[in-house]
């Protein structure tokens, strides 16, 4: 290879490169954007939501959480977490910023 057609093939690279970082960068800010709008919309969540949501994050297992909330069985915890779950995701497809979010997309 000629080293002009070299130095063609080393500068589309480092383009490809700057533009999966650029990419990266952009994918990262999409996703800190979007915990932003969920932790900002957990907070509207009732006390025992936002403990369960806290304990997950933490790490624990169903089971673990079960016990710290005081319920009697990992089945009620699974459904009150769904029952979050669904509430969050109301929450967070009504908010203003989450919908300039999808239009700016």
């Amino acid at each position: 290879m000629d080293s002009k057609r070299k130095d063609q093939v080393l500068f589309d690279s480092m383009e490809n490169i700057e533009d999966n970082q650029s990419a990266n960068i952009s994918s990262i800010r999409r996703k800190e954007f979007l915990i932003d709008i969920i932790q900002k919309n957990i907070k509207n969540l009732s006390q025992k939501c936002q403990e369960v949501f806290k304990h997950k994050q933490e790490g624990l297992t169903c089971d673990q959480i079960a016990e710290r909330m005081k319920m009697d069985n990992e089945q009620i915890l699974r459904n009150k977490m769904y029952t979050c779950k669904k509430r969050l995701l109301t929450l967070v497809y009504q908010d203003a910023e989450y919908k300039w979010f999808l239009s700016n997309e």
